[in-house]
């Protein structure tokens, strides 16, 4: 979630990483919110949300309920990363 107010950033990741812990499955883990590894570029705080599963496909569920609800899309605000090469 990037946003260039702090305060919103990590409100709107805190709303994000509740729903999907109420749609994710019992094999997903949902991690923070948290400050990126990067917290901010280009004026824009960055804080993230991780979620690890077994396999893709236990992750889609939890990401095609948020997407219904209109809470993540494609915008200047939300990313997804679906293989970050950070976390290695």
């Amino acid at each position: 979630v990037r946003d260039r107010e702090r305060d919103a950033a990590t409100s709107r990741a805190a709303v994000l990483a509740e729903r999907l812990r109420a749609v994710a499955g019992s094999q997903v883990r949902v991690i923070g919110p948290m400050p990126a590894p990067i917290e901010r570029i280009a004026g824009m705080h960055r804080i993230a949300i991780e979620m690890i599963a077994p396999t893709a496909a236990d992750l889609l569920e939890p990401l095609r309920a948020l997407r219904a609800a209109g809470l993540v899309k494609s915008d200047a605000q939300t990313a997804v990363d679906v293989d970050p090469i950070w976390l290695m």
